[in-house]
């Protein structure tokens, strides 16, 4: 999201969308709303609107404006990180510490805001304590010029905290200068010091308007629209101390529009210093020398009727695109770098544009990586194939090579990101060229993780890598010369002319993974895989759950202690043999009452209780036992306790570590009827209890007679006689006895006779 205050407008904040998506709409804006205030505000709190600033969080939103009369406010807002909208929860009205104030600045730890106030006589910059929760501001110092050794702060124009947030800056237009103070840990500032235009050998101040620092914290830069300057200083990143080194100055050999220049802006990867002049209505676009901070001039651009009055400029976070406040033409105008993307391998890969080297305009269709890339005004060939990677980390992000040497005939990835499609060659054979057989590795393929495989003949040692991107559908491109939209990255890869295998075997019952370092080998996918020749290579056995590594045996066992193997300096092949063990885990059973036995199933390796007296047994890890409990005769199971409590019916239990389990049993309570089946006599059936010598007599032909049928516990033995009255006689008995002799029977169940 972009924000841009109105020092002359009703609303005092505007609130635009910005576009991240790879394409024609990358940088552009979308408006989203206007903010006067409301809210904890009230209406029109932030009108004619000076300055803003956000928070190092993004959560909330803070600016100055002078609504009416000598009302000067300092107001904060919440931010929506996803639709960038504001609501205004607090109004800080401030006639003296604010009184016209100018600019808005806050601490990358989020603590503090600053704001400097231009009123005469009130000149001076005040600074607030932040909440870093709810972003609410409380008063905490303010430092007036000509008091506190501040002695040139007079027209104060900008603020800015220093890296590492142990300096505060503050330019004045009024005394053509800077002034560092040194801030503590709460934010409070001291120990002012001045560097003052034309004042000790200092330049480029002459009405300063701005300042910006580099992101390394090693530079700092002056807009001076007093001598149409920008103004260069070395800054000391442990003490914040600036000390002038140069300018550029406008028409002074090639460089333009810097006429008027009041707006600064530093690119977040530090590649390129931007300056918005409203009497050139241009923007100046300057490259920057990381390690020296110098600037070289790169183009102006003029956009009369929309650049008009240029005032301010920002960078976007991903350092592609610059936004242009232009007051007089009442624009936001956005800018996205294109120039153009060069190679970076060494000498005899033709790098250079003069050599043909490859190129390509700079666009959003197609790139490597994670985005646009930094442009170059040429190839950058280096040593180690990364001299256009030296501002940033656009242009050697692309690809991840293969973490171990390349090795003949060996299928390999190179793991790209990026949009479009890709082109990739390899200097297999050493030559310095990419056009011998093989060495094209990939043709307009998808970015993703493509594979490929390399020669059975390759070079020894290091060699380069070339990737292009370019759009879907657009023409192959070759190693060299130039090419539309896209980006070439160059690589050091490693290759081995020679290579020896490591060979994996597994043994046991159980199981687990071999994998080596570096990477190659996956036992379990792969247990053969070939290294690179004088390489070191480990191999670590990793057992799964439930198992046990239990050792190397095989021809390379010596090589072996404890769950790894190491292969120094590989001169030959390996071959071992992990073993793998299951885990063993104990179920012991009991009967825990009564009369019964437990058996599992199907193993039988328990038979605990009347049956047996195998109460335990090893089971291998995750083993499924299944135990089924059997009541004695005339006894019944009536359940589980232990690692089966509240089981129905059979216990089934995984061995993942040891269990218990116990059974219990009961006598069970059976019903003994006497039926009268067949026959037209009558007569008496004694039923006696032979454990106790009871007996009860049932004449089976009365109807319901409560003694022909009786509940007996589990056990008892029961004898039965039949006596026929006199005009009868008993003809035998059925179902549960036979015959006509005495009936005998024991109760281990329910009974009919």
């Amino acid at each position: 999201h972009l924000y841009v205050v109105n020092a002359t407008g009703n609303n005092g904040i505007a609130v635009f969308g910005r576009s991240s998506t790879p394409g024609p709409t990358f940088g552009q804006l979308t408006f989203i709303e206007n903010d006067s205030g409301g809210g904890a505000c009230g209406a029109n709190a932030i009108k004619s609107a000076t300055s803003v600033a956000v928070s190092p969080d993004g959560a909330h939103v803070y600016v100055t404006a002078r609504p009416s009369g000598s009302s000067n406010v300092l107001t904060a807002w919440s931010r929506d990180n996803g639709t960038g909208q504001l609501s205004c929860i607090q109004k800080i009205l401030d006639n003296t510490n604010l009184r016209r104030a100018s600019g808005l600045s806050v601490s990358s730890d989020g603590t503090t805001v600053y704001a400097t106030a231009t009123s005469a006589k009130q000149e001076r910059i005040t600074a607030f304590s932040r909440d870093t929760g709810s972003g609410l501001l409380t008063f905490l110092q303010s430092i007036k010029d000509g008091t506190g050794g501040a002695n040139s702060l007079s027209g104060p124009t900008a603020t800015v905290v220093g890296a590492g947030d142990g300096n505060v800056y503050v330019t004045a237009g009024g005394d053509n200068a800077i002034t560092r103070f040194t801030r503590n840990i709460a934010g409070s500032l001291s120990a002012p010091l001045a560097l003052v235009d034309n004042v000790a050998g200092a330049d480029g101040l002459a009405g300063a308007s701005f300042l910006a620092l580099s992101p390394d914290g090693k530079n700092a830069y002056t807009a001076a629209p007093g001598e149409d300057e920008i103004g260069i200083f070395a800054r000391n990143v442990a003490t914040g101390a600036l000390a002038f080194v140069g300018v550029q100055a406008n028409l002074v050999g090639p460089i333009t529009g810097l006429d008027g220049i009041t707006g600064l802006a530093v690119s977040p990867n530090g590649a390129y210093v931007v300056g918005a002049a409203n009497l050139s209505s241009a923007l100046s676009v300057f490259a920057r020398n990381p390690a020296t901070g110098a600037l070289a001039f790169v183009a102006a651009i003029t956009d009369p009727g929309n650049l008009d009055g240029a005032r301010a400029v920002a960078a976007s976070p991903d350092g592609k695109c610059v936004y242009v406040a232009a007051q007089t033409a009442n624009n936001v105008e956005a800018y996205c770098f294109t120039g153009r993307d060069f190679g970076d391998a060494p000498g005899p890969y033709r790098t250079l544009e003069v050599n043909g080297g490859p190129r390509h305009s700079i666009g959003a269709a197609a790139f490597l990586g994670a985005g646009v890339p930094d442009a170059e005004s040429d190839g950058q060939p280096s040593a180690l194939a990364n001299g256009d990677d030296l501002t940033g980390s656009d242009d050697e992000e692309g690809a991840t090579p293969p973490a171990s040497p390349i090795l003949p005939g060996q299928t390999t990835t190179f793991m790209l990101t990026g949009a479009g499609v890709f082109d990739g060659w390899i200097d297999f054979n050493g030559d310095g060229d990419f056009n011998d057989s093989g060495e094209q590795i990939y043709f307009g393929a998808i970015i993703a993780g493509t594979t490929f495989e390399s020669p059975a003949l390759i070079a020894d040692g290091f060699t380069i890598a070339r990737f292009r991107a370019r759009p879907l559908n657009s023409a192959p491109l070759f190693p060299e010369g130039g090419g539309g939209d896209g980006e070439v990255e160059d690589y050091l890869v490693e290759l081995s002319a020679n290579s020896f295998q490591v060979s994996v075997s597994k043994n046991g019952n159980g199981s687990g993974t071999v994998a080596s370092s570096p990477t190659g080998l996956d036992c379990g996918t792969t247990c053969t895989a070939p290294f690179a020749e004088n390489a070191d290579v480990t191999l670590t056995a990793t057992p799964a759950a439930g198992t046990d590594f239990t050792g190397w045996s095989g021809p390379a066992a010596g090589e072996c202690s404890g769950s790894s193997c190491t292969f120094t300096n590989l001169t030959a092949n390996k071959a071992v043999i992990a073993t793998f063990t299951l885990q063993t885990f104990t179920l012991n059973t009991a009967v825990a009452s009564g009369n019964g036995t437990i058996e599992d199933v199907p193993q039988a390796d328990i038979q605990c209780g009347t049956g047996g007296a195998s109460c335990a047994a090893l089971f291998d890890y995750n083993t499924q036992v299944q135990l089924t409990a059997m009541p004695d005769s005339g006894w019944i199971f009536t359940g589980w306790t232990g690692d089966c409590t509240n089981v129905i019916g059979d216990c089934v239990v995984t061995m993942t570590q040891a269990r218990s389990v116990q059974a219990t049993f009961a006598l069970g309570v059976f019903l003994f009827t006497v039926d009268p089946e067949a026959g037209n006599g009558t007569g008496t059936v004694r039923i006696t209890n032979t454990d106790n010598a009871t007996f009860i007599d049932c004449r089976p032909e009365v109807p319901a007679d409560p003694d022909c049928t009786h509940f007996y516990t589990g056990g008892t033995h029961l004898s039965l006689a039949a006596t026929p009255d006199a005009d009868s006689f008993f003809s035998g008995w059925t179902t549960d006895c036979s015959g006509t002799g005495a009936c005998t029977l024991t109760m281990a169940g329910p009974h009919t006779v």
